[in-house]
């Protein structure tokens, strides 16, 4: 990266060879990711030796077996790539491949194209609009497309257009085959067998049979008449449909078929933009995992492992036992360029796991993800600048991995840690032993923590055998939400080299942390009035803390505005405990999005209590 703190951090081992109609191939078998830009990299005498480093900060040489590169290859791109084709999303029907593209970032450009491919010869043989069955231009944003028949169902953010795609052509019908009560954006749609689902923007979701789909039948429409309502995500399996909506942060639960009444509601918490469920687990795309072998009462399942999918745009679908993931982006320039595959069992002991197998990566984002007569689909491409769908052969999927080595920890099983105002500065170290992958993959340490009664989660992602822990970083993460001046903090550990993980061999390392000495008596006894403080940093960029007070225990509804007066992001925090609390934004909006530089203003709105204050973004 030379003297850039933003330095590509990776480095690659292409194979070079020829194939047997002379195209000379460089495929990419290896990559290697670390927290520090890569320098050099030498094959000698069987080893791999690769420097990570930065002018000002030194480094490391990692050393790999470089024999295992011949020895494992990867999965191949021996099905083929499909090139010059626009896609946003797709659908396969026969040997027919149906994708959209929204052309630009506007829907007010009218430039979404949609386009078939011939699969047999992986070649677009036709692309075209609304305006013309050659040129691109469709009067909405488009979501996604569907098939059924010879009839296309395009889903945007203006409602719904018809196509025939007949006899490889593009031919538009109508906006206006569906008879609808509710009106609005298609946010999100899910086709399973001859029925159509879709997330209707603001209001709740509807459902249409297209068994004959040029006279489709509206099944049912549900409209939920919540304010600030956000449907953003939809799917169906034999006996529910469920619905995600993201400001709620609730999945609802409905009969799939007669009268599609509400059976079930996950307890709030469930802000997931995607949803898919195997068996009897609803598995949602912020990591969260529920039991609902009783629907009417879902319950989280702590005995699973969740999927986190990365965006609120990816794509979350089901193949028999595997998930697939695109991480997708919308309109970033900065969009995660992976998709992943994971093998969902259920191990002897209960345990639901979800083995990542496969992760695949590109130039452009991943937008979406399907498995057809045993060859995997991904579509990588970005709105303005079209794309390619790369073809994998799906029975790849099982090959044989072998687990990284056991590890154990370095650091002591147990410490204490007094924080004073002295000492603020310091910082504690946790540290374990190396788990060396036998296949020669890159091997990441995930480290969980578990503050007092709260429940355990993923804090670190990380290719290093030291994490360095700022007391402050205590301070302002492990006492959210709790008065007194001590808590314990518990930390474990797995190693995963992408498809399967191993627990630490140690007990959970425990640190009784104490910080009487920081506080004041005032502070060690609870605020007395309510107090909304000054964000620390301000000007701030990419992040900002914003701390609050609280004398009792109630409900807060926290806001951040824009200096239109728009609602930029809000946060609910119901039954909120008294005490001092730390709320972080990392300056994106309600779907994730980065937002733009400038002035914000963030407001605390309780039952006894209002204030609001104003923060400055740079870029």
């Amino acid at each position: 990266g030379y003297k850039s703190s933003t330095a590509n951090d990776k480095a690659h081992v292409y194979k070079l060879s020829t194939d047997a109609d002379g195209h000379k191939d460089a495929e990419k078998y290896w990559t290697f990711q670390d927290t520090l830009p890569s320098y050099d990299i030498r094959v000698h005498n069987e080893k791999l030796y690769v420097a990570f480093g930065r002018d000002t900060s030194g480094g490391y040489i990692k050393i790999f077996d470089a024999d295992s590169i011949t020895d494992k290859p990867p999965i191949k791109f021996d099905q083929g790539t499909i090139t010059n084709v626009k896609v946003k999303g797709f659908d396969i029907q026969g040997d027919r491949l149906y994708t959209i593209n929204p052309g630009t970032n506007s829907s007010s450009d009218n430039a979404a194209y949609l386009s078939i491919v011939n699969l047999t010869t992986n070649k677009v043989v036709a692309a075209g609009g609304e305006y013309s069955p050659t040129t691109g231009g469709i009067s909405g944003y488009p979501d996604h497309v569907w098939v059924f028949d010879s009839v296309a169902v395009v889903c945007h953010d203006g409602g719904f257009s018809f196509f025939n795609v007949s006899r490889d052509s593009v031919n538009y019908i109508s906006n206006s085959l569906f008879t609808r009560s509710i009106s609005g954006a298609a946010m999100h749609s899910f086709k399973r067998g001859k029925i159509l689902y879709a997330a209707i923007q603001s209001k709740g979701f509807a459902v249409f049979d297209m068994s004959d789909p040029m006279k489709p039948v509206t099944l049912h429409e549900k409209d939920y008449g919540l304010s600030g309502d956000y449907p953003y995500s939809i799917f169906a399996d034999d006996k529910h449909v469920y619905l995600s909506d993201y400001n709620e942060s609730v999945v609802y639960i409905h009969k799939n078929g007669s009268d599609y009444a509400l059976v079930g509601t996950t307890p709030t918490g469930a802000k997931g933009a995607r949803v898919i469920t195997h068996g009897s687990t609803l598995y949602i795309g912020n990591g969260m995992v529920y039991d609902i072998t009783d629907p009417t009462t879902p319950v989280v399942d702590s005995n699973a492992d969740g999927i986190n999918i990365g965006s609120s745009n990816g794509e979350f679908r089901i193949f028999d036992s595997y998930a697939l993931v695109s991480s997708n982006g919308y309109k970033s320039s900065t969009a995660n360029d992976k998709a992943h595959v994971y093998k969902l069992s259920t191990d002897a002991d209960g345990h639901k796991d979800a083995e990542k197998v496969l992760s695949l990566q590109d130039i452009l984002p991943s937008y979406d993800i399907r498995i057809h007569n045993e060859k995997l689909y991904v579509a990588f491409g970005r709105d303005t600048s079209g794309g390619y769908i790369k073809i994998f052969d799906a029975n790849q999927l099982d090959k044989a991995n072998t687990a990284p080595a056991s590890f154990d920890w370095i650091s002591s099983a147990s410490d204490t840690i007094n924080i004073s105002k002295t000492n603020i500065q310091s910082s504690y170290t946790l540290q374990w032993s190396a788990s060396n992958d036998p296949d020669g993959d890159l091997v990441n340490y995930l480290i969980y923590v578990k503050i007092g009664a709260y429940p355990k989660e993923e804090i670190y992602d990380t290719t290093v055998t030291t994490l360095s822990i700022p007391y402050q970083e205590f301070l302002d993460y492990a006492f959210e939400g709790i008065v007194g001046p001590a808590v314990t903090v518990r930390f474990s550990a797995a190693s995963s080299d992408g498809r399967d993980k191993v627990d630490i061999a140690g007990a959970d390392r425990v640190i009784y942390i104490n910080r009487y000495d920081f506080l004041s008596t005032e502070e060690i006894n609870g605020p007395t009035d309510f107090a909304l403080h000054d964000n620390f940093p301000n000007p701030f960029n990419p992040s900002t803390q914003i701390r609050f007070d609280m004398p009792i225990t109630g409900d807060v509804r926290f806001t951040i505005y824009n200096m239109l007066g728009q609602k930029v992001r809000e946060y609910q925090m119901n039954g909120l405990s008294a005490g001092y609390h730390t709320l972080t934004w990392n300056a994106t909006n309600h779907l994730g999005d980065a937002v733009s530089a400038g002035i914000y203003f963030y407001q605390i709105q309780t039952k006894e209590f209002t204030k609001t204050k104003r923060m400055v973004l740079l870029k």
